[in-house]
């Protein structure tokens, strides 16, 4: 009976294990690689909110809001994560600092805030969204919402650079004073 202990208490340990690779990552600067260390360990948690001890808040009836993700895979075997508040902690700070750092296109930046919000379906039945035991989805997704901003920012830049580049090889600048426009420069970018 022991051995079954100890396989089910390394269950628990790789969810652990997967948040200390990711800040690893982190640490590297290698953030696509802590990106999909913490789709997969965030994934594992709301499929496994009950096996791994995390849903101290809410009694084991089924989730309505969990989806099906057992008929894709088998749930894991009961474990538990010994310190539940340091963990969550650790997740969302570490998805925090993965969503400050990364560079994604508009729509990637959209179907990661779509996996946030159903990470947060799943989660809210246990209570596990939005207090400091648990997925913080609103800071989530105001850092994501602030990611697509930056993107945003990023590519009206390069066009203001491209329209000076245009305008440096024959088109009309106008000056106003200190305010410059140029003329084939759709943006309204000022240089």
């Amino acid at each position: 009976m022991a051995p079954e202990q100890d396989e089910e208490a390394t269950d628990a340990q790789l969810v652990v294990e997967a948040l200390v690779v990711c800040d690893a990552f982190v640490s590297q600067l290698r953030f696509d690689d802590a990106l999909k260390v913490l789709e997969v360990a965030t994934d594992t948690v709301a499929e496994n909110v009950e096996v791994l001890g995390l849903n101290a808040s809410r009694p084991p009836p089924t989730n309505p809001n969990a989806p099906s993700y057992h008929a894709l895979r088998p749930p894991l075997p009961p474990t538990r994560i010994q310190d539940i508040h340091s963990f969550w902690t650790r997740l969302n700070s570490l998805w925090l600092r993965v969503l400050a750092s990364i560079a994604l296109t508009p729509q990637a930046w959209d179907l990661l805030e779509e996996r946030i919000r159903a990470w947060s379906r799943a989660l809210e039945w246990y209570g596990l969204v939005n207090y400091e035991l648990g997925f913080w989805v609103k800071d989530l997704c105001k850092a994501v919402h602030i990611g697509r901003m930056r993107i945003q920012i990023m590519m009206q830049e390069a066009n203001c650079i491209h329209a000076a580049a245009e305008v440096g090889s024959g088109g009309s600048m106008l000056s106003t004073g200190s305010l410059q426009i140029f003329d084939k420069n759709p943006f309204g970018c000022t240089l």
